[in-house]
This record gives structure tokens, sequence and C-alpha cells, in this order.
């Protein structure tokens, strides 16, 4: 069977761009759920801290339709991101932290945030019992990451428990499999390179991948940013891109799974091993 693992960054909108954070892309949040409930798909959502601490009303519908969702973390907020190991650490100990008050346990996955993390990050997540990540995108960004060494299907830090479940990826290009690089190129465009997909996608979004209108008007966006959201920023054009995303994989055969049910699946899987240093490249 192809899986789809639709995973959902729950966050701020554009992941803390300017001084004052905002939440204009929820505000259609019912929209989202409804089309998940008419397609009958499942969600992974992997939420900062700061919404569990501070804007607890945004879950509510998803905890109302919980049986499409579920509900894992991501720090506590993206703002030190480019900091210290010692800062970044503090930031996923308030995420875990509001993550627990709020949902009464300890999250199974983590997810950082921009796709960057670092080993001391890793260890730390061991140290406080949590053993899968979806961390790496296996792709390069300028400025950010450079990850082409990084495998593209999960694996096993050696001699540890933690697993990690990288991004998908297409063709040769290493392009993620996200609505972000949908919109920016087109999804017409973008299919193109969706050949060889194999039997699991993990695929990634954003609510202001979705709905963007408010957001990007009224958000402190720097003009790199300006410029790469401005096609998803049109109004009807988000959304499709991600209805036509969903159409494409249920045609190609894929059924919508919850991360729960990858990291079950793994568990009788023998992983690829992989080093600290083999990962973590200076």
């Amino acid at each position: 069977m192809k899986n789809l693992y639709i995973t959902l960054d729950f966050e701020e909108d554009y992941g803390s761009p300017g001084k004052e954070k905002t939440y204009f892309c929820h505000k259609n949040s019912r929209e989202f759920i409804n089309f998940v409930k008419h397609e009958e798909l499942k969600v992974t959502l992997f939420i900062t801290g700061e919404i569990t601490h501070e804007k607890k009303e945004l879950l509510q519908p998803f905890l109302e339709n919980s049986n499409f969702f579920e509900f894992e973390q991501h720090a506590y907020n993206h703002e030190d991101v480019f900091g210290s190991v010692e800062q970044k650490i503090e930031n996923i100990q308030k995420g875990i932290n509001s993550y627990e008050l709020f949902f009464g346990k300890k999250p199974l996955i983590y997810r950082a945030p921009f796709g960057i993390i670092s080993k001391e990050e890793v260890q730390f997540l061991i140290k406080n019992q949590i053993f899968y990540g979806s961390n790496f995108f296996p792709s390069f960004f300028p400025g950010r990451f450079n990850n082409l060494h990084v495998p593209t299907k999960p694996f096993r830090f050696k001699n540890t428990s933690f697993v990690e479940i990288p991004f998908s990826v297409a063709s040769f290009f290493r392009l993620p499999i996200a609505v972000s690089y949908m919109q920016l190129l087109g999804f017409d465009l973008y299919k193109l390179f969706l050949s060889n997909l194999g039997d699991s996608i993990n695929f990634n979004l954003h609510f202001h991948d979705l709905f963007p209108e408010s957001a990007y008007f009224n958000t402190d966006l720097t003009k790199p940013q300006k410029i790469a959201y401005y096609r998803a920023s049109r109004k009807d054009y988000a959304f499709n891109v991600f209805k036509k995303a969903i159409i494409f994989f249920k045609k190609k055969g894929f059924h919508s799974k919850l991360f729960i049910d990858l990291i079950q699946s793994l568990e009788n899987e023998k992983l690829q091993e992989k080093e600290f240093y083999e990962i973590f490249k200076k």
C-alpha cells in the first residue's frame, strides 16, 4: 500500500518574520477541516508551544475532530533557530513543557523549526525520551542548510533509539514535497518532478501556504519572502494547489495516514543506521 503522511506545521504566520506575531491564516481552519473530512484525510499537526500556551483556541476545532488529526511538537517558537545551542535546547524544553501541560502527556514526535537541528538537540530529545523526529529536508536551501548528504528514507542514529523521518523530496533535484514549492513552481510544472515516489510520502504544509491572503498583506515580510510568496497570495490559488496535490496523490494510489501509523510500521523494519558525524557535518 502507498501511504501519504500529511504534516502541518501549526504555528504563527510565516514563522515569525517580523517583530509582531500574527495568526491571520488560522481564521480559515474550518475550511481546511471540512476538506480533510470530505476527502477522508489524516493530518499530523506539529504545534508550537506558544500556541498550546497562549493561543489554545486555535486548536479547539481540531480537537473537536480529533479522529482526523494527530498532535505533536514543534519547539516553543521559531525565535532561537539561529541562536546558540543553549538557546535552542531551552526552546525545545519550553515547547515540551507547554505540550505536556496542555495534552497531559509527552509528545511522541518532534519537528525542529525551519528544518534546522543540531546533534546536541537530538541528544537532548533522546535524554528526554523522545525517540522520533521529522526534522531534515534532505535538500539544499541557500543560507539555511545543505542536507544533500542526508538519507531520503527513515534512519536511526547509531547506538541510539532515535529515528529520523525526513521530509520527502522529488526527483534527482531533491525538491521538497511541500505545498510551498508546488505553489512557487505551479503544480502543473511541479508534478513533472513527481516520478518514482516510492510507497511513503512525508508531505509538508503550513496554514500560510493554504490561506495567505490576510497574512501576506499584514505581516512584516522581507522582500525575498514577498517575492517567494507572491503567487500563493493570490485569492483562491493557494488552497487550490493543495487540492490538486491531494487529487494527484489519490490517483497515484496513495492513502492518507497519521505519523503514528508510520512509526508502528517502522518498528518492523531494519532501518539504515547513521553515525552523528555522518549527518551533522561541519
